[in-house]
């Protein structure tokens, strides 16, 4: 395949041209190039509010590696949503989003990653070493308090996908329709059991 980009404006970036190059299909190893993105290892549990278990398994694509070593930071988001079931559907009552961002240092060659949980950045000698912490479950609170759910009619879904609003504008378009950027998860539904108040489960 032959791929030709014509640059008019002498101010856009190589680095910018490299990346448009990647997103419009011109890498030469499709079967490795696409990445993936799940979410593992899902529980419940209360302690006074409802806490979700997840970790994420994180594979980046070919553009999205490029892009993190060329000083674009990747935002993954945690998508949880409240649902109340009726027969056959279900109704969304909320949802709440917890956004991981990793960033390359080239000043020490070292990978940040920023947990939402904690509000701390932890930084890692390589990327395989921060995708490893990211498999890790660790517990997400809904803000679903037990006086909400009074039978067990109620549900709990969990995604995981990379979120490319929080792209740099240049590179959002482009990236609406390449693969290499659509790592997204299938929401994943956990029914959520009746609370006993008598019960306190630290995560």
């Amino acid at each position: 395949m032959v791929c030709f980009l014509r640059v008019y404006k002498k101010s856009i970036s190589t680095t910018l041209v490299g990346l448009l190059l990647l997103m419009s299909g011109c890498t030469s190893a499709p079967e490795t190039a696409n990445g993936h993105l799940a979410v593992k290892n899902l529980a419940l549990s209360w302690r006074q509010q409802l806490f979700v278990q997840a970790g994420l398994e994180l594979g980046l694509s070919d553009a999205t590696i490029t892009a993190l070593e060329s000083g674009v930071p990747i935002t993954i988001s945690v998508d949880l949503r409240l649902g109340r079931r009726y027969s056959g559907w279900a109704r969304e009552l909320r949802t709440q989003s917890f956004h991981w961002r990793i960033r390359y240092l080239p000043l020490s060659e070292h990978y940040a990653l920023e947990n939402p949980i904690t509000n701390a950045t932890e930084t890692y000698p390589r990327l395989r070493t921060l995708l490893t912490a990211l498999r890790v479950p660790i517990w997400y609170t809904t803000q679903v308090e037990s006086h909400e759910i009074s039978d067990s009619h109620y549900q709990m879904q969990v995604r995981t996908r990379l979120n490319r609003l929080q792209l740099p504008p240049p590179l959002r378009l482009p990236a609406m329709f390449s693969s290499e950027w659509r790592l997204s998860d299938r929401w994943h539904t956990l029914l959520i059991p009746i609370p006993d108040i008598d019960q306190q489960l630290t995560p």
